[in-house]
């Protein structure tokens, strides 16, 4: 009887893969606003060289220095006196901003995402392993968040590149990305620590819910309890915490490419433009809001899908 129960108990446990899911999923309508946003931006990388007016490196327009002297920003097409040539203008070296913000889109939402897929991945892994097994794993992995969290990013960025360079040129690791992926690694080297807490404290509320105490008893091998069963209710979770660390990491790779820090990739991106374009946010703030608001955009739209889940696979949760 015992042995009925348990197996009923487990076979009402959440699943990743459940139609219900999906069927909440596509009603749900910040998750496909959401998912629009992130499908548009998709697009905008895979075709950027198509969309930009400009191939970059964009030579620097010299009548754009010479209609405004010292300051040789040309007016996006709002304002008054804009050259039909460059829809958006040009930032401060006279390169047109449309290519600019159309490669910087791209160059962000590789690093962005591969950053965010890292943070994900090492934080939710480490939480795992804290909140199962408990004991000298739960103190060393929650000591080295602490560690993570208490040195000063910069530090943390400086070594780490440091050591991605010297392996990366023994390896000739990222020659395909051109340097997107070992900056993406870089930014994400101390995001991982809030997802680590934040899956372990689920992992501990759920251990001892009614279907994964009839899993144990059952004999379910402890990996596929963990990656069928409670994995799945901490997605929506991870991805919000996860998401909204996106413009802190998209920031830092471009002040690191500021600072010279790293490898320094060959596409533009938005973090880089807006520290460009910092100087001149009093004169011509625009330029500096041109850039910020897709990396805005694309922040929300990960939330919102990161909520989306969150919601449908709610009754479960509290089932």
């Amino acid at each position: 009887m015992k042995q009925e129960l348990a197996t009923e108990a487990v076979a009402r446990a959440p699943s990743s893969l459940s139609r219900e899911v999906w069927r909440r999923l596509r009603r749900d309508l910040g998750t496909l606003a959401g998912g629009s946003v992130l499908l548009l931006a998709s697009i905008i990388t895979l075709i950027a060289p198509i969309l930009a007016p400009y191939e970059l490196p964009v030579a620097t327009d010299s009548i754009a220095f010479q209609m405004q002297g010292s300051y040789p920003h040309l007016a996006p097409f709002w304002s008054e006196g804009a050259d039909p040539r460059y829809r958006l203008g040009t930032d401060r070296n006279g390169r047109g901003m449309l290519s600019l913000l159309v490669y910087g889109i791209r160059g962000s939402m590789v690093t962005g995402m591969i950053a965010v897929a890292v943070v994900a991945v090492v934080g939710t892994s480490l939480g795992l392993l804290a909140g199962w097994l408990r004991g000298v794993w739960e103190s060393g992995i929650m000591r080295a968040a602490d560690l993570a969290e208490a040195v000063p990013s910069l530090i943390v960025f400086a070594l780490v590149a440091a050591v991605l360079d010297n392996y990366a040129a023994a390896l000739s690791l990222d020659a395909v990305l051109g340097g997107l992926l070992l900056m993406a690694i870089i930014v994400s080297s101390v995001g991982w620590a809030s997802v680590a807490r934040l899956v372990r404290g689920q992992v501990l509320a759920l251990k001892n819910r009614e279907w994964v105490l009839a899993a144990q008893a059952i004999g379910v091998p402890t990996r596929r309890l963990l990656l069928r069963q409670v994995l799945p209710h901490t997605l929506g979770a991870v991805m919000v915490a996860a998401s909204s660390q996106l413009p802190v990491l998209i920031i830092a790779e471009g002040f690191l490419q500021t600072i010279n820090i790293g490898v320094q990739p060959a596409t533009p991106s938005l973090g880089q433009l807006i520290f460009q374009e910092f100087p001149t946010t009093v004169y011509a703030p625009a330029f500096v809001l041109m850039p910020t608001l897709p990396i805005v955009a694309v922040s929300l739209a990960l939330s919102a899908v990161g909520d989306g889940i969150q919601k449908a696979i709610e009754p479960w949760q509290n089932g």
